[in-house]
């Protein structure tokens, strides 16, 4: 987790680039040294919704004030390489679109609007349940998608799972990003 950063009540163009800061050394290229900070790849499951259930727990009982005078808003920004591959019972499911995913039959259907119908896959059940959750308390989830894997020609499966996450979430549709460039907007948008 990484603590989020004001950009004011008028962001200036320094003050973005200030609280995004915060996130570059996270955002590096992985290496196999322990002692850099970059996002490494653990090689486990994805628990995307026990990560929404953490955040809303922690948004009900913590809220911090402004930093700019403002009055504080809640939000999460969840930045995603993947799918949900783990429900709330700690149980690995394979992602949608995948090999994997095909070969045990895991499906999801959506709806004209891009929100989740229907599906079989319980990490995806559990994390559209905690996004509304989250959404229901007042608190929209912005949905970054990072890598070619999360990519709408790559993987349509994973493009329209993430849409349908937004949605969920209150934000409407998730924000791609193939490159550190494509990151650095998104967060600017979003901040």
């Amino acid at each position: 987790v990484v603590t989020m950063k004001s950009s004011g009540a008028a962001p200036t163009d320094a003050t973005v680039s200030a609280a995004i800061a915060q996130f570059t050394s996270y955002l590096a290229p992985e290496t196999n040294s322990i002692t850099t900070t970059e996002i490494k790849a653990l090689a486990e499951q994805s628990p995307i919704a026990g990560l929404l259930k953490g955040a809303k727990s922690y948004l009900a009982t913590s809220n911090p004030a402004s930093t700019n005078g403002c009055p504080a808003q809640r939000y999460v920004v969840l930045v995603t390489d993947g799918l949900p591959t783990e429900d709330l019972s700690s149980h690995a499911w394979p992602p949608l679109g995948s090999e994997p995913g095909d070969r045990y039959g895991v499906t999801a259907t959506f709806n004209g609007d891009g929100s989740l119908d229907t599906t079989n896959d319980q990490a995806l059940t559990d994390a559209i349940a905690q996004l509304q959750a989250l959404y229901s308390a007042g608190v929209k989830t912005y949905i970054i998608g990072l890598g070619a894997g999360v990519e709408t020609a790559a993987n349509p499966e994973a493009a329209a799972t993430l849409k349908a996450m937004a949605i969920a979430g209150g934000t409407g549709d998730y924000f791609p990003a193939t490159s550190p460039a494509d990151l650095t907007n998104d967060m600017q948008v979003i901040l």
